[in-house]
Protein backbone atom coordinates (compact mmCIF):
# COMPACT_ATOMS: atom_id res chain seq x y z
CA UNK A 1 0.00 0.00 0.00
CA UNK A 2 2.79 2.46 0.61
CA UNK A 3 4.59 1.99 -2.57
CA UNK A 4 1.15 2.70 -4.32
CA UNK A 5 0.84 5.21 -2.12
CA UNK A 6 4.18 7.16 -2.70
CA UNK A 7 3.56 6.06 -6.59
CA UNK A 8 0.45 8.06 -6.59
CA UNK A 9 2.25 11.04 -4.95
CA UNK A 10 4.81 11.66 -7.54
CA UNK A 11 2.60 10.87 -10.34
CA UNK A 12 0.47 13.90 -8.62
CA UNK A 13 3.13 16.07 -8.02
CA UNK A 14 4.80 15.24 -11.76
CA UNK A 15 0.73 16.26 -12.46
CA UNK A 16 1.22 19.62 -10.79
CA UNK A 17 4.43 19.83 -12.17
CA UNK A 18 3.65 20.45 -15.84
CA UNK A 19 0.62 22.07 -15.40
CA UNK A 20 1.93 24.75 -13.12
CA UNK A 21 5.16 25.11 -15.89
CA UNK A 22 2.70 25.38 -18.63
CA UNK A 23 0.50 27.73 -17.20
CA UNK A 24 3.26 30.17 -16.08
CA UNK A 25 4.88 29.75 -19.47
CA UNK A 26 1.56 31.13 -20.85
CA UNK A 27 2.11 33.65 -17.93
CA UNK A 28 5.50 34.85 -19.16
CA UNK A 29 4.57 35.31 -22.69
CA UNK A 30 1.73 37.22 -21.66
CA UNK A 31 3.68 39.34 -19.73
CA UNK A 32 6.05 39.87 -22.29
CA UNK A 33 4.16 40.79 -24.87
CA UNK A 34 2.54 43.08 -22.86
CA UNK A 35 5.59 44.89 -21.53
CA UNK A 36 7.11 44.22 -25.18
CA UNK A 37 8.58 47.90 -25.73
CA UNK A 38 10.45 47.37 -22.29
CA UNK A 39 12.13 44.06 -23.04
CA UNK A 40 12.79 45.12 -26.40
CA UNK A 41 14.53 48.21 -25.11
CA UNK A 42 16.32 45.93 -22.84
CA UNK A 43 17.61 44.26 -25.78
CA UNK A 44 18.43 46.53 -27.68
CA UNK A 45 20.97 48.33 -25.20
CA UNK A 46 22.44 44.82 -24.94
CA UNK A 47 22.80 44.97 -28.60
CA UNK A 48 24.14 48.66 -29.25
CA UNK A 49 26.30 48.92 -26.05
CA UNK A 50 29.62 46.99 -25.72
CA UNK A 51 29.43 47.98 -21.55
CA UNK A 52 25.85 45.41 -21.64
CA UNK A 53 26.45 42.92 -24.32
CA UNK A 54 26.72 40.09 -21.69
CA UNK A 55 23.36 40.75 -20.69
CA UNK A 56 22.29 38.16 -23.92
CA UNK A 57 24.16 35.82 -21.46
CA UNK A 58 22.12 36.30 -18.47
CA UNK A 59 18.83 34.42 -19.48
CA UNK A 60 20.95 31.53 -20.84
CA UNK A 61 23.09 31.63 -17.30
CA UNK A 62 19.62 31.84 -15.40
CA UNK A 63 18.64 28.54 -17.59
CA UNK A 64 21.76 27.04 -16.51
CA UNK A 65 21.27 27.27 -13.09
CA UNK A 66 17.87 26.68 -12.72
CA UNK A 67 18.65 22.94 -14.85
CA UNK A 68 21.23 22.64 -12.69
CA UNK A 69 18.63 22.93 -9.66
CA UNK A 70 16.41 20.12 -10.71
CA UNK A 71 16.65 17.26 -8.18
CA UNK A 72 16.00 19.90 -5.49
CA UNK A 73 12.90 21.23 -7.62
CA UNK A 74 11.82 17.58 -7.79
CA UNK A 75 10.99 17.18 -4.12
CA UNK A 76 8.90 20.52 -4.14
CA UNK A 77 5.84 20.58 -4.89
CA UNK A 78 4.34 23.66 -6.67
CA UNK A 79 1.48 25.63 -5.12
CA UNK A 80 0.55 29.23 -6.11
CA UNK A 81 0.99 31.96 -3.52
CA UNK A 82 -1.22 34.94 -2.88
CA UNK A 83 2.32 37.07 -1.97
CA UNK A 84 3.12 37.01 -5.84
CA UNK A 85 0.30 38.90 -6.44
CA UNK A 86 1.51 41.63 -4.10
CA UNK A 87 4.71 41.74 -5.99
CA UNK A 88 2.88 41.86 -9.42
CA UNK A 89 1.12 44.95 -7.94
CA UNK A 90 4.18 46.85 -6.36
CA UNK A 91 5.91 46.45 -10.15
CA UNK A 92 3.04 47.18 -12.39
CA UNK A 93 2.97 50.91 -10.01
CA UNK A 94 6.79 51.10 -10.58
CA UNK A 95 6.85 50.34 -14.29
CA UNK A 96 3.90 53.07 -14.30
CA UNK A 97 5.78 55.88 -12.46
CA UNK A 98 9.36 54.78 -14.83
CA UNK A 99 6.23 54.85 -17.77
CA UNK A 100 5.03 58.44 -16.55
CA UNK A 101 8.90 59.71 -16.32
CA UNK A 102 10.35 58.27 -19.12
CA UNK A 103 13.12 56.74 -17.17
CA UNK A 104 13.65 53.31 -19.33
CA UNK A 105 16.05 51.77 -16.43
CA UNK A 106 12.88 52.01 -13.68
CA UNK A 107 10.20 50.29 -16.61
CA UNK A 108 13.12 47.52 -17.45
CA UNK A 109 13.48 46.39 -13.59
CA UNK A 110 9.70 46.48 -13.14
CA UNK A 111 9.67 44.22 -16.14
CA UNK A 112 11.98 41.59 -14.45
CA UNK A 113 10.26 42.45 -11.34
CA UNK A 114 6.85 41.30 -13.06
CA UNK A 115 8.66 38.10 -14.24
CA UNK A 116 10.12 37.02 -10.80
CA UNK A 117 6.73 37.68 -9.06
CA UNK A 118 4.75 35.72 -11.63
CA UNK A 119 7.03 32.57 -10.44
CA UNK A 120 5.91 33.06 -6.62
CA UNK A 121 2.02 33.66 -8.16
CA UNK A 122 1.66 30.82 -10.04
CA UNK A 123 4.23 28.03 -8.84
CA UNK A 124 4.83 29.48 -5.14
CA UNK A 125 7.20 30.32 -2.35
CA UNK A 126 8.59 26.78 -2.24
CA UNK A 127 9.70 26.50 -5.44
CA UNK A 128 10.67 30.50 -5.53
CA UNK A 129 13.19 29.79 -2.58
CA UNK A 130 14.83 26.57 -4.64
CA UNK A 131 15.35 28.96 -7.37
CA UNK A 132 15.95 32.12 -5.39
CA UNK A 133 19.52 32.63 -6.62
CA UNK A 134 18.82 32.55 -10.44
CA UNK A 135 15.78 34.77 -9.75
CA UNK A 136 17.54 37.43 -8.36
CA UNK A 137 20.30 37.02 -10.99
CA UNK A 138 18.02 38.00 -13.64
CA UNK A 139 18.38 41.32 -12.54
CA UNK A 140 22.19 41.45 -14.17
CA UNK A 141 19.49 41.58 -17.52
CA UNK A 142 18.99 45.52 -16.81
CA UNK A 143 21.47 48.02 -18.55
CA UNK A 144 22.42 49.74 -15.70
CA UNK A 145 25.33 51.42 -14.13
CA UNK A 146 25.99 54.23 -16.79
CA UNK A 147 25.07 56.42 -13.89
CA UNK A 148 28.80 56.02 -12.61
CA UNK A 149 30.77 56.91 -15.69
CA UNK A 150 31.02 60.28 -14.69
CA UNK A 151 32.21 59.73 -11.65
CA UNK A 152 34.51 57.01 -12.85
CA UNK A 153 35.80 59.67 -15.38
CA UNK A 154 36.63 61.84 -12.67
CA UNK A 155 38.44 59.41 -10.49
CA UNK A 156 40.51 58.05 -13.32
CA UNK A 157 41.85 61.64 -14.36
CA UNK A 158 42.75 61.93 -10.90
CA UNK A 159 44.28 59.06 -10.54
CA UNK A 160 46.47 59.49 -13.67
CA UNK A 161 47.20 63.15 -12.90
CA UNK A 162 48.49 62.32 -9.38
CA UNK A 163 50.79 59.25 -10.50
CA UNK A 164 52.19 61.33 -13.03
CA UNK A 165 53.18 64.11 -11.05
CA UNK A 166 54.64 61.34 -8.38
CA UNK A 167 56.44 60.05 -11.58
CA UNK A 168 57.42 63.49 -12.12
CA UNK A 169 56.14 64.25 -15.88
CA UNK A 170 54.38 67.41 -16.03
CA UNK A 171 50.86 67.51 -16.12
CA UNK A 172 48.35 69.97 -16.77
CA UNK A 173 44.51 68.66 -16.24
CA UNK A 174 41.09 70.17 -16.89
CA UNK A 175 38.67 67.98 -15.23
CA UNK A 176 38.69 64.81 -17.79
CA UNK A 177 41.43 66.31 -19.93
CA UNK A 178 44.72 66.07 -19.48
CA UNK A 179 48.00 67.14 -21.02
CA UNK A 180 51.50 66.47 -20.85
CA UNK A 181 54.67 67.75 -22.73
CA UNK A 182 54.12 64.69 -25.43
CA UNK A 183 50.52 65.45 -26.04
CA UNK A 184 46.78 65.37 -24.79
CA UNK A 185 44.07 62.64 -23.59
CA UNK A 186 40.92 62.75 -22.72
CA UNK A 187 39.83 60.30 -20.03
CA UNK A 188 36.19 59.61 -22.01
CA UNK A 189 33.66 57.54 -21.42
CA UNK A 190 34.93 53.85 -22.74
CA UNK A 191 38.08 54.67 -20.66
CA UNK A 192 35.96 55.18 -16.90
CA UNK A 193 36.05 51.58 -16.69
CA UNK A 194 32.53 51.14 -16.06
CA UNK A 195 32.35 48.77 -18.72
CA UNK A 196 34.63 46.52 -16.98
CA UNK A 197 33.12 46.50 -13.61
CA UNK A 198 29.62 46.12 -14.54
CA UNK A 199 30.33 43.06 -16.19
CA UNK A 200 33.21 42.15 -13.58
CA UNK A 201 29.95 42.39 -10.77
CA UNK A 202 27.64 39.97 -12.86
CA UNK A 203 30.84 37.60 -12.60
CA UNK A 204 31.54 38.17 -9.37
CA UNK A 205 28.10 37.38 -8.03
CA UNK A 206 27.54 34.15 -9.96
CA UNK A 207 31.10 33.08 -8.58
CA UNK A 208 30.41 34.11 -5.25
CA UNK A 209 27.33 32.24 -4.93
CA UNK A 210 28.94 28.71 -6.96
CA UNK A 211 32.24 28.87 -4.72
CA UNK A 212 30.93 30.27 -1.63
CA UNK A 213 28.42 29.47 1.63
CA UNK A 214 29.95 31.90 3.64
CA UNK A 215 27.94 35.23 3.45
CA UNK A 216 31.35 37.26 4.81
CA UNK A 217 33.76 35.79 2.56
CA UNK A 218 31.00 36.32 -0.80
CA UNK A 219 31.06 39.52 0.65
CA UNK A 220 34.91 39.88 0.73
CA UNK A 221 34.50 39.04 -3.06
CA UNK A 222 32.03 41.47 -4.47
CA UNK A 223 34.41 43.52 -2.38
CA UNK A 224 37.30 42.72 -4.44
CA UNK A 225 35.43 42.41 -7.70
CA UNK A 226 34.27 46.18 -7.24
CA UNK A 227 37.48 48.23 -6.22
CA UNK A 228 39.88 46.16 -7.80
CA UNK A 229 38.74 46.93 -11.58
CA UNK A 230 38.21 50.62 -10.36
CA UNK A 231 41.72 50.71 -9.22
CA UNK A 232 42.96 48.63 -11.88
CA UNK A 233 41.28 51.05 -14.55
CA UNK A 234 43.34 54.14 -13.27
CA UNK A 235 46.40 52.08 -13.54
CA UNK A 236 45.57 51.09 -17.32
CA UNK A 237 44.65 54.68 -18.01
CA UNK A 238 47.96 55.53 -16.85
CA UNK A 239 49.74 52.51 -19.02
CA UNK A 240 48.46 54.32 -22.31
CA UNK A 241 49.13 57.61 -21.33
CA UNK A 242 53.09 55.82 -19.95
CA UNK A 243 53.59 54.21 -23.58
CA UNK A 244 52.26 57.12 -25.61
CA UNK A 245 55.06 59.20 -23.76
CA UNK A 246 57.66 56.83 -24.01
CA UNK A 247 56.49 56.04 -27.80
CA UNK A 248 56.45 59.93 -28.23
CA UNK A 249 52.52 59.67 -29.28
CA UNK A 250 53.53 56.51 -31.78
CA UNK A 251 51.61 53.18 -29.70
CA UNK A 252 48.77 53.72 -27.63
CA UNK A 253 47.06 56.68 -29.44
CA UNK A 254 45.10 54.58 -31.82
CA UNK A 255 42.87 51.01 -31.83
CA UNK A 256 45.90 49.72 -30.31
CA UNK A 257 44.60 51.23 -26.85
CA UNK A 258 41.88 49.65 -26.59
CA UNK A 259 43.33 46.19 -27.47
CA UNK A 260 45.84 46.72 -24.61
CA UNK A 261 42.96 47.99 -22.43
CA UNK A 262 41.20 44.71 -22.74
CA UNK A 263 44.34 42.76 -22.85
CA UNK A 264 44.75 44.49 -19.22
CA UNK A 265 41.45 44.24 -17.73
CA UNK A 266 41.14 40.69 -18.89
CA UNK A 267 44.45 39.78 -16.86
CA UNK A 268 42.79 41.49 -13.61
CA UNK A 269 40.01 39.53 -14.32
CA UNK A 270 41.54 36.25 -13.75
CA UNK A 271 43.51 37.42 -11.21
CA UNK A 272 40.37 38.56 -9.18
CA UNK A 273 38.93 34.81 -9.67
CA UNK A 274 42.40 33.21 -8.68
CA UNK A 275 42.12 35.13 -5.41
CA UNK A 276 38.93 34.14 -4.85
CA UNK A 277 39.67 30.82 -5.40
CA UNK A 278 42.37 30.78 -2.46
CA UNK A 279 39.12 30.94 0.13
CA UNK A 280 36.45 29.45 -1.63
CA UNK A 281 34.49 27.43 0.75
CA UNK A 282 31.83 25.33 -1.54
CA UNK A 283 33.10 22.65 -2.54
CA UNK A 284 31.51 20.18 -5.91
CA UNK A 285 29.27 18.21 -4.06
CA UNK A 286 28.10 20.46 -1.71
CA UNK A 287 24.10 21.26 -2.39
CA UNK A 288 22.81 24.38 -3.97
CA UNK A 289 20.23 24.04 -2.03
CA UNK A 290 19.28 23.93 1.78
CA UNK A 291 15.91 22.42 1.50
CA UNK A 292 15.59 22.39 5.17
CA UNK A 293 14.18 25.85 5.04
CA UNK A 294 12.41 25.46 2.02
CA UNK A 295 10.23 23.14 3.94
CA UNK A 296 9.04 21.01 0.80
CA UNK A 297 5.07 20.35 0.63
CA UNK A 298 3.71 17.31 0.99
CA UNK A 299 0.06 18.10 1.89
CA UNK A 300 -2.14 19.98 -0.04
CA UNK A 301 -2.10 19.16 -3.85
CA UNK A 302 -3.07 22.37 -5.81
CA UNK A 303 -5.46 21.42 -8.61
CA UNK A 304 -6.09 22.17 -12.19
CA UNK A 305 -8.54 24.69 -11.23
CA UNK A 306 -6.77 26.62 -8.72
CA UNK A 307 -3.04 26.56 -10.96
CA UNK A 308 -5.87 28.53 -13.81
CA UNK A 309 -6.98 30.72 -11.15
CA UNK A 310 -3.46 32.04 -10.14
CA UNK A 311 -2.40 32.18 -13.40
CA UNK A 312 -5.52 34.80 -14.40
CA UNK A 313 -4.64 36.77 -11.76
CA UNK A 314 -1.26 36.75 -12.63
CA UNK A 315 -1.33 38.52 -16.33
CA UNK A 316 -4.65 40.15 -15.21
CA UNK A 317 -2.25 42.14 -12.16
CA UNK A 318 0.78 41.90 -13.69
CA UNK A 319 -0.39 43.91 -17.32
CA UNK A 320 -2.35 46.63 -15.32
CA UNK A 321 0.61 48.84 -15.26
CA UNK A 322 0.68 49.20 -19.79
CA UNK A 323 -3.50 48.87 -19.54
CA UNK A 324 -3.21 52.17 -17.70
CA UNK A 325 -0.67 53.44 -19.50
CA UNK A 326 -2.93 53.17 -22.96
CA UNK A 327 -5.45 54.84 -21.32
CA UNK A 328 -3.45 58.23 -20.35
CA UNK A 329 -1.66 57.77 -23.60
CA UNK A 330 -4.78 58.28 -25.74
CA UNK A 331 -5.38 61.60 -24.97
CA UNK A 332 -5.21 64.08 -27.46
CA UNK A 333 -1.30 64.82 -28.29
CA UNK A 334 -1.84 67.42 -31.11
CA UNK A 335 0.99 70.65 -31.15
CA UNK A 336 -0.82 73.53 -31.00
CA UNK A 337 3.15 75.82 -32.07
CA UNK A 338 4.41 76.59 -34.78
CA UNK A 339 7.44 78.92 -33.68
CA UNK A 340 9.25 80.11 -30.76
CA UNK A 341 9.18 84.47 -30.54
CA UNK A 342 12.41 85.91 -30.06
CA UNK A 343 13.16 87.33 -26.05
CA UNK A 344 12.52 91.75 -25.83
CA UNK A 345 16.40 92.10 -24.66
CA UNK A 346 16.12 95.83 -24.83
CA UNK A 347 18.08 98.09 -26.88
CA UNK A 348 21.75 96.99 -25.30
CA UNK A 349 21.22 93.32 -27.54
CA UNK A 350 21.14 92.60 -31.27
CA UNK A 351 20.95 89.76 -32.94
CA UNK A 352 23.92 88.30 -35.15
CA UNK A 353 24.98 85.43 -37.05
CA UNK A 354 26.95 82.64 -35.00
CA UNK A 355 30.51 83.36 -34.27
CA UNK A 356 33.30 80.94 -33.23
CA UNK A 357 33.30 77.01 -32.98
CA UNK A 358 29.67 75.03 -33.84
CA UNK A 359 27.55 74.65 -30.90
CA UNK A 360 24.59 73.20 -31.24
CA UNK A 361 22.19 71.81 -27.85
CA UNK A 362 20.81 68.38 -28.84
CA UNK A 363 17.35 68.41 -27.89
CA UNK A 364 15.15 65.27 -30.10
CA UNK A 365 11.68 65.29 -31.61
CA UNK A 366 10.84 68.64 -30.11
CA UNK A 367 7.74 70.63 -30.93
CA UNK A 368 9.67 73.70 -31.79
CA UNK A 369 13.36 75.19 -31.06
CA UNK A 370 14.94 78.77 -30.57
CA UNK A 371 18.42 79.11 -31.48
CA UNK A 372 19.81 83.11 -32.03
CA UNK A 373 23.39 84.95 -31.02
CA UNK A 374 23.07 87.98 -29.65
CA UNK A 375 25.47 90.75 -29.51
CA UNK A 376 26.03 93.22 -26.77
CA UNK A 377 26.78 96.95 -26.88
CA UNK A 378 30.08 95.96 -24.94
CA UNK A 379 30.68 93.80 -28.08
CA UNK A 380 30.47 89.88 -26.18
CA UNK A 381 28.26 87.59 -27.59
CA UNK A 382 25.79 85.31 -25.99
CA UNK A 383 24.04 82.37 -27.55
CA UNK A 384 20.23 81.35 -26.46
CA UNK A 385 18.51 78.30 -27.08
CA UNK A 386 15.41 76.92 -26.49
CA UNK A 387 13.54 73.34 -27.00
CA UNK A 388 9.78 73.67 -26.43
CA UNK A 389 7.50 70.02 -26.15
CA UNK A 390 3.95 70.95 -26.30
CA UNK A 391 3.63 67.66 -24.54
CA UNK A 392 5.93 65.19 -23.53
CA UNK A 393 5.39 61.36 -24.95
CA UNK A 394 7.52 58.31 -25.16
CA UNK A 395 10.25 59.05 -27.06
CA UNK A 396 9.67 63.04 -27.53
CA UNK A 397 10.52 64.07 -23.45
CA UNK A 398 12.65 66.63 -22.64
CA UNK A 399 14.99 64.92 -20.56
CA UNK A 400 15.96 61.46 -22.47
CA UNK A 401 19.28 59.55 -23.73
CA UNK A 402 20.88 61.34 -26.20
CA UNK A 403 19.82 65.01 -25.09
CA UNK A 404 22.48 67.03 -24.33
CA UNK A 405 23.72 70.83 -24.03
CA UNK A 406 26.32 70.66 -26.43
CA UNK A 407 27.03 67.76 -29.50
CA UNK A 408 29.77 65.79 -28.57
CA UNK A 409 30.98 66.00 -32.28
CA UNK A 410 32.53 69.40 -31.15
CA UNK A 411 32.45 69.51 -27.60
CA UNK A 412 33.65 67.82 -24.52
CA UNK A 413 32.24 68.58 -21.13
CA UNK A 414 34.70 69.60 -18.06
CA UNK A 415 32.64 69.80 -15.59
CA UNK A 416 29.07 70.84 -14.04
CA UNK A 417 28.00 72.28 -10.77
CA UNK A 418 24.96 74.02 -9.38
CA UNK A 419 25.57 77.91 -8.73
CA UNK A 420 23.63 81.01 -7.63
CA UNK A 421 22.78 84.01 -9.83
CA UNK A 422 20.52 86.69 -9.61
CA UNK A 423 17.61 88.07 -11.29
CA UNK A 424 15.16 91.24 -10.91
CA UNK A 425 16.76 91.30 -7.20
CA UNK A 426 15.89 87.53 -6.66
CA UNK A 427 18.27 84.38 -6.21
CA UNK A 428 18.31 81.75 -8.88
CA UNK A 429 19.63 78.66 -8.89
CA UNK A 430 21.71 77.80 -12.45
CA UNK A 431 23.24 74.73 -13.87
CA UNK A 432 26.85 75.81 -14.88
CA UNK A 433 28.74 73.96 -17.50
CA UNK A 434 32.13 73.91 -18.96
CA UNK A 435 32.40 72.81 -22.65
CA UNK A 436 35.79 72.41 -23.99
CA UNK A 437 36.97 72.07 -27.31
CA UNK A 438 40.22 71.90 -28.03
CA UNK A 439 42.19 75.54 -26.38
CA UNK A 440 38.50 76.93 -26.28
CA UNK A 441 36.06 77.33 -23.72
CA UNK A 442 32.79 77.83 -23.17
CA UNK A 443 30.81 78.60 -20.03
CA UNK A 444 27.28 77.78 -20.10
CA UNK A 445 23.41 78.07 -17.80
CA UNK A 446 20.49 75.72 -17.93
CA UNK A 447 17.17 75.78 -16.87
CA UNK A 448 14.59 73.39 -16.98
CA UNK A 449 10.57 74.41 -17.03
CA UNK A 450 7.91 71.32 -16.34
CA UNK A 451 4.36 72.22 -15.50
CA UNK A 452 4.88 75.71 -14.81
CA UNK A 453 7.92 75.10 -12.32
CA UNK A 454 11.96 75.71 -13.16
CA UNK A 455 14.48 73.32 -12.24
CA UNK A 456 18.41 72.57 -12.64
CA UNK A 457 18.48 68.72 -11.71
CA UNK A 458 17.40 66.45 -14.55
CA UNK A 459 15.86 64.11 -12.09
CA UNK A 460 13.63 66.52 -10.31
CA UNK A 461 12.55 67.17 -14.43
CA UNK A 462 11.74 63.47 -14.54
CA UNK A 463 9.78 64.20 -11.27
CA UNK A 464 7.62 67.34 -12.12
CA UNK A 465 6.95 65.51 -16.09
CA UNK A 466 5.69 62.31 -13.95
CA UNK A 467 3.24 64.16 -11.62
CA UNK A 468 2.13 66.24 -14.05
CA UNK A 469 1.04 63.25 -16.26
CA UNK A 470 -0.83 61.06 -13.56
CA UNK A 471 -2.58 64.36 -12.02
CA UNK A 472 -3.13 65.85 -14.88
CA UNK A 473 -1.08 68.73 -14.81
CA UNK A 474 0.29 71.07 -17.34
CA UNK A 475 2.40 68.94 -19.51
CA UNK A 476 4.12 71.95 -21.67
CA UNK A 477 8.17 71.29 -20.72
CA UNK A 478 11.03 73.13 -22.32
CA UNK A 479 14.54 73.89 -21.52
CA UNK A 480 16.96 77.04 -22.15
CA UNK A 481 20.35 77.47 -22.13
CA UNK A 482 22.64 80.22 -22.80
CA UNK A 483 26.20 80.16 -23.77
CA UNK A 484 29.43 82.47 -24.10
CA UNK A 485 32.69 82.07 -25.40
CA UNK A 486 35.56 82.03 -22.50
CA UNK A 487 39.03 81.62 -22.22
CA UNK A 488 40.82 78.89 -20.22
CA UNK A 489 41.51 80.70 -17.17
CA UNK A 490 39.34 83.98 -17.40
CA UNK A 491 36.53 83.95 -15.52
CA UNK A 492 34.43 87.03 -16.88
CA UNK A 493 32.10 84.62 -18.67
CA UNK A 494 29.85 84.27 -15.95
CA UNK A 495 29.51 88.12 -15.76
CA UNK A 496 28.47 87.85 -19.37
CA UNK A 497 25.59 85.81 -18.78
CA UNK A 498 24.36 87.70 -15.61
CA UNK A 499 23.93 90.68 -18.10
CA UNK A 500 22.10 88.35 -20.47
CA UNK A 501 19.79 87.40 -17.86
CA UNK A 502 19.43 90.80 -16.49
CA UNK A 503 17.74 91.59 -19.75
CA UNK A 504 15.74 88.39 -20.39
CA UNK A 505 14.80 88.16 -16.55
CA UNK A 506 13.67 85.27 -14.88
CA UNK A 507 13.47 82.51 -17.49
CA UNK A 508 10.13 80.47 -16.20
CA UNK A 509 8.16 83.79 -17.24
CA UNK A 510 9.69 83.96 -20.93
CA UNK A 511 8.75 80.32 -21.00
CA UNK A 512 5.26 80.90 -19.66
CA UNK A 513 5.31 83.40 -22.43
CA UNK A 514 5.89 80.47 -25.23
CA UNK A 515 3.65 78.09 -23.32
CA UNK A 516 1.09 80.41 -23.17
CA UNK A 517 1.16 80.98 -27.18
CA UNK A 518 0.49 77.31 -27.48
CA UNK A 519 -2.03 77.56 -25.36
CA UNK A 520 -4.00 79.88 -27.46
CA UNK A 521 -3.39 78.38 -30.45
CA UNK A 522 -5.22 75.17 -28.93
CA UNK A 523 -8.27 77.31 -27.64
CA UNK A 524 -8.48 79.40 -30.96
CA UNK A 525 -11.48 78.71 -33.24
CA UNK A 526 -11.33 77.18 -36.43
CA UNK A 527 -11.70 78.35 -39.84
CA UNK A 528 -13.95 77.01 -42.41
CA UNK A 529 -11.39 74.96 -43.36
CA UNK A 530 -10.27 73.06 -40.26
CA UNK A 531 -7.34 75.67 -39.48
CA UNK A 532 -7.27 77.77 -36.89
CA UNK A 533 -7.89 81.54 -37.59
Amino acid sequence: MSGSAGEGERMMQTRNWRISLLLWSAVAVGLTAAYWSTAASMVGVWWSSATFNHGFLIPAIFGWLVWERREYLAQVTPSPSSYGLVGLMGAAVLWMLGWLADVQMVQQFAYIFTIQASVVAVLGLAVTRAILFPLCYLIFCVPFGEELIAPMQDFTAVFVVASLEIIGIPVFSDGIFISIPRGNFEVAEACSGVRFMIATLALGVLFANLSFKSWSRRAALMALVIVIPIIANGFRALGIVMIAHWSNMKYAVGADHIIYGWVFLAIVTILILAIGMTFADRKASDPLVDLKSIHPAKGWAPSTVSFSIAALAAITVGISGPAYARVIDGRDVRSAIEAIADPDLGPDWEVVEPKGIKWEPVYRNNDAELRRSFRHTSGRRVDLYVAYYDRQRPGTELVQFGNTIAAPDYWGLAGTQTRQASVQGEELTTMSARLVAGTRARAVWQWYWIDDRLTTNPYMAKILAARAKLFRGREAAATLVIATEMSQLATGAEQVLQTFLDSLGQPDAYLEQVGARAEARKTAPSGPDGNQD
